[in-house]
């Protein structure tokens, strides 16, 4: 009887949420208005500076620890 029962409720759960779902999908959704388009940036005057594509060298902080570990600094 307890199987009977917990079957029954497990049906009537099932059958509740059917129809909340399909109340739900019936919703008369309305369209967002459409969104303006971007305002378009085009670049004039200046042109920008050639990129650097050389290697850095190292900061002093940098050759100070290098110099610490030849032994060049006590």
């Amino acid at each position: 009887m307890k199987s009977f029962k917990n079957i029954l409720m497990g049906f009537a759960i099932v059958a509740v949420m059917s129809f909340t779902v399909s109340a739900q999908k019936k919703d008369d959704k309305k369209d967002p208005p459409p969104k303006p388009k971007p305002p378009v940036v085009r670049p004039e005057g200046e042109k920008r500076p050639p990129k650097d594509d050389r290697p850095k060298k190292p900061s002093f902080s940098m050759g100070f620890v290098a110099a610490r570990l030849d032994g060049e600094i006590d």
